[in-house]
């Protein structure tokens, strides 16, 4: 048995004939029909809108991890890395999940 974890709720016990603890495979599981996931909007926003996957228990809220860039300290930003840094603080900014828009199938 598992547990989802929403915000400012009691976890809910999960019954289920699988459980999987690889992102990929259960993203590909909600695809096929097998179930629902709990992902992260990154990772199913072109899914949502595409309509391949529709989003259940829109009750139910999980706030958004932080993602952060990390490189050994002393070292110089280099112009290569600047622009990666660049282009996830643009790339993820505008990813923010619209009403009626999440993980599930």
């Amino acid at each position: 048995m598992a547990e989802w974890r929403f915000d400012d709720e009691q976890p809910v016990r999960i019954t289920s004939r699988t459980i999987c603890n690889d992102g990929e495979a259960a993203h590909a599981m909600s695809l096929a029909g097998m179930g629902i996931v709990l992902k992260s909007f990154l990772d199913v926003a072109d899914d949502l809108a595409s309509g391949d996957l529709i989003q259940v228990l829109p009750q139910h809220a999980v706030s958004a991890a932080p993602l952060n860039v990390v490189y050994p300290h002393g070292h110089q930003v280099t112009p290569r890395l600047r622009a990666f840094i660049d282009y996830l603080a643009e790339r993820l900014a505008p990813a923010k999940p619209s009403p009626g828009s999440a993980a599930g199938s």
